[in-house]
């Protein structure tokens, strides 16, 4: 089960990171391209499918995540998957905060003027880079403890000797 989660964990949070950071380098600089109106227009037609990917590869990550570090072997893995949990935590804070309320007001009708769509705009994605950096946080981290040669609980029980 250890090395399963731990590895899981990774995946996940490798995943992750990476939808992250698509977002981050070609979502947004597309959104803050497009008037204020096209946006909200757009996000409104797109953000469940993107928030489904998101929502799964994010409770995934920190399920995995809390499962690696109560299942990890050896004081040093114990410790770098206390740091890969506390940062995928941090991106399920982070989202449940303040990018998903944003979310929430992108897509209500009448919910936002242009003007606050764009200082919203600008808000949501300084927190997206900070919950990247976090989720990458927690990737090194993961990464670092499944390098660990007592990363993982042995998945068979040893033979007996004769």
């Amino acid at each position: 089960m250890g090395r399963l989660l731990s590895h899981l964990s990774t995946v996940f949070l490798g995943l992750l990171s990476g939808a992250m950071l698509l977002i981050a380098v070609s979502f947004v600089p597309f959104w803050r391209s497009i008037a204020p109106a096209e946006f909200r227009h757009w996000f409104s037609a797109n953000s469940f499918s993107i928030g489904a990917l998101m929502f799964s590869l994010g409770t995934g990550s920190a399920v995995a995540s809390v499962g690696a570090w109560i299942f990890a072997q050896g004081e040093a893995m114990r410790r770098w998957f206390l740091l890969s949990m506390l940062g995928a935590l941090a991106v399920v804070l982070v989202t449940l905060v303040i990018n998903e309320p944003a979310n929430r007001l992108f897509i209500e009708p009448g919910a936002l003027n242009d003007v606050d769509t764009s200082e919203l705009l600008v808000t949501w994605t300084a927190w997206h880079w900070i919950r990247l950096l976090f989720g990458m946080g927690a990737f090194y981290a993961a990464v670092n403890a499944i390098a660990e040669p007592r990363a993982v609980v042995p998945t068979r029980a040893p033979s007996p000797k004769i």
